[in-house]
């Protein structure tokens, strides 16, 4: 007989912060199949939460003003990446450009010649934050 605020407040903290933890080193190399995996905790959760009143996953999303993993993970790796540039010691290579050209690009994309180091986060966090300029 718990409000719905305080055990959605729970989840939040309790377990959504451990599906979260250390979300930019892993986020790029899931599988479609691991992504729906770990939403469908969160559907899980939202299902428990709400009980009869579930309808559908994204009306519960709406209705408990959560967001959708796969978005806040995005929204995570993207906020890692704007702070850790800005760091003197940063993982990811500032374009130091003398030159105007027309590309807006922040940082410099890591060559790659296999998929596996496209997909690690390095590259991943470069495109992301070129991408979002």
């Amino acid at each position: 007989n718990l409000d719905i605020e305080d055990i959605c407040d729970t989840y939040t903290k309790e377990i959504r912060s451990l599906l979260e933890l250390a979300v930019p080193v892993w986020h790029s190399g899931l599988t479609v199949k691991q992504s729906r995996d770990i939403e469908r905790i969160q559907k899980i959760a939202l299902y428990i939460i709400l009980g009869d009143n579930f309808l559908n996953y994204d009306v519960a999303c709406t209705l408990l003003t959560i967001e959708p993993l796969d978005v806040r993970r995005e929204q995570l790796c993207l906020s890692f990446a704007k702070k850790n540039v800005k760091q003197t010691n940063s993982l990811l290579t500032p374009v130091s450009s003398q030159v105007n050209t027309r590309s807006k690009d922040i940082v410099l994309e890591p060559k790659c010649n296999y998929k596996r180091f496209r997909n690690s986060c390095i590259p991943y966090l470069s495109r992301l934050l070129n991408k979002n300029v």
